[in-house]
């Protein structure tokens, strides 16, 4: 932990076993604060921030401490290592502070009937109790004390408590400290008195757990849907995961989020064994390709300057469909909030907030394909189905006619296939011939691709004799160089179009 000393203004780093005795600041940033590089390159005395570290350190001398910590100097923000153990140790050292200045830039004293007092309309407005890190710098510390812009102490947490309820709703017995806040996991419990929910403390359970809670609580009384417009930049790249934030500090950028009015009836949220049951707008990426990546517009946005009017737009989220066989979704890209003017359809969807490797890679257990297009069996026929485990793989083959009666329909169920892999994948080769042999052969390639699923493509195999190559030898042949298509997608070969279509059966 690094430390600013409050006589010299110099940084001094501890090992976490000898930290000394320390003081604390809370404040909002604002223009030219003194930076970890400003202290490091003594530039620190031309920054405007600069009489804001000095009068910190002046109180802490004052009050008897040698060293006081404040995030603005004390943080190397350039080392993204250092950022993120800085952040999940915040909790842990505003508890573990001496004391905790709440420093006010925005609240000034007045004149009283008993002298200076401090001017209520500033301190109820104040900046300071619209951000996201306020809640923990409130409630970790063992006492907070409060200044005006000018250093004027006006009070402390424990004395003010009755109007800190009335300003953040937080229950008084823990603003007195009669409730002493020692793990991440009270966080939540000191927010239901914000949004008037209540919930049972179960001890153990961790601050994850207890906020997410929480949340499902918020979703029972209200359907503001800001409670989804929150934003992780500390998630790896790729992570998937659910529509409920898992801290506080998700929220740290959302304080210029506004709720919009419902202009349709939809179901109310509900949680399931399918994850959050949720009707969204949904906008395809892929544009009706049957893609996996969606945009969800939600029912809030922040207001921007249009040509001198106040406009609004959406703000929207990134989906990913888990299986295109079904609507469950996670959210991706939780680093960002995208910005949407275009309103598109509301769609019914699942999205778990955990997501388990089987949801996104366990095997389909019977898919049946349906080959349309073709021309009646008199001019092609089926004559070989070729797949890794053909024996297995092919329980049921129907030939017959559909209407109109010119096309032949072509039932094929397979078991246990596995369409959502990172790579395509060949899963069968149907092979079809005119019963003269006078043409050849059409191969149609049922395969899967990461992209969109399950997909096909079709090619002429001047091959005759087809039955001398085996699956492995026509992936070779023919396989690699196929160009899969999503499902309903219409495949020329020559004068054939073929469609394929897929759905999911029970086979009991």
């Amino acid at each position: 932990m690094r430390l600013l000393r409050t006589r010299t203004l110099e940084l001094v780093e501890f090992t976490p076993d000898r930290i000394p005795p320390y003081a604390i600041l809370s404040h909002t940033w604002g223009e030219e604060e003194v930076l970890f590089t400003n202290m490091q390159n003594r530039t620190g005395q031309k920054r405007s921030a600069w009489s804001k570290v000095q009068g910190a350190c002046a109180q802490a001398r004052a009050d008897g401490f040698d060293y006081i910590w404040i995030d603005t100097c004390c943080i190397d923000k350039s080392s993204s290592a250092e950022l993120s153990e800085a952040i999940n140790s915040m909790f842990t050292w505003y508890a573990n502070a001496e004391v905790c200045y709440a420093y006010l830039s925005d609240v000034t004293m007045r004149e009283g009937h008993s002298g200076a007092e401090v001017n209520t309309a500033e301190f109820e407005q104040s900046r300071w109790f619209t951000r996201g890190w306020t809640l923990q710098e409130l409630l970790a510390p063992s006492e907070v004390v409060f200044f005006s812009r000018d250093w004027v102490h006006f009070g402390e947490r424990s004395s003010l408590a009755n109007w800190l309820m009335d300003i953040t709703r937080i229950d008084e017995a823990v603003l007195r400290n009669k409730v002493r806040l020692l793990e991440r996991k009270d966080m939540a419990y000191c927010l239901m008195g914000i949004f008037s929910v209540n919930m049972p403390m179960l001890y153990g359970e961790g601050g994850e757990k207890a906020f997410l809670r929480l949340q499902e609580e918020i979703m029972k009384q209200s359907d503001d849907q800001t409670i989804f417009a929150w934003t992780n930049k500390r998630a790896p790249e790729y992570s998937l995961g659910g529509l409920l934030a898992t801290t506080p500090a998700h929220f740290e950028d959302s304080q210029d989020i506004i709720a919009y009015q419902q202009w349709e009836p939809t179901p109310p949220y509900a949680m399931t064994n399918r994850g959050l049951r949720i009707d969204l707008p949904l906008h395809d990426i892929m544009q009706g390709r049957r893609g996996r990546d969606f945009i969800a517009l939600l029912r809030c946005g922040v207001s921007q300057d249009i040509k001198g009017q106040t406009g609004y737009k959406f703000l929207a989220i990134c989906l990913t469909r888990l299986s295109l066989f079904d609507n469950r979704y996670a959210r991706r890209d939780v680093g960002l909030l995208s910005r949407e003017s275009v309103f598109s359809s509301i769609q019914t969807i699942y999205v778990p907030q955990t997501i388990f490797d089987a949801d996104t890679q366990g095997p389909l257990g019977h898919v049946i394909f349906n080959i349309s297009g073709f021309p009646h069996p008199s001019q092609y026929r089926l004559i070989r189905i070729a797949s890794p485990t053909v024996d297995k793989d092919i329980e049921k083959i129907h030939l017959g006619l559909t209407s109109p009666p010119t096309e032949n329909e072509n039932w094929l169920v397979f078991s246990s296939l596995n369409p959502t892999g990172t790579h395509g994948t060949i899963l069968a080769f149907l092979i079809w011939q005119d019963p003269n042999k006078n043409k050849p052969q059409i191969v149609v390639i049922v395969g899967s691709s990461p992209d969109f699923g399950l997909g096909f493509d079709a090619t002429r195999y001047s091959d005759s004799d087809s039955k001398r190559f085996n699956f492995d030898e026509l992936q070779i042949l023919v396989g690699e160089k196929s160009n899969l298509q999503p499902m309903g997608q219409k495949v020329k070969v020559g004068d054939v179009i073929t469609k394929t279509y897929y759905r999911l059966i029970s086979i009991l």
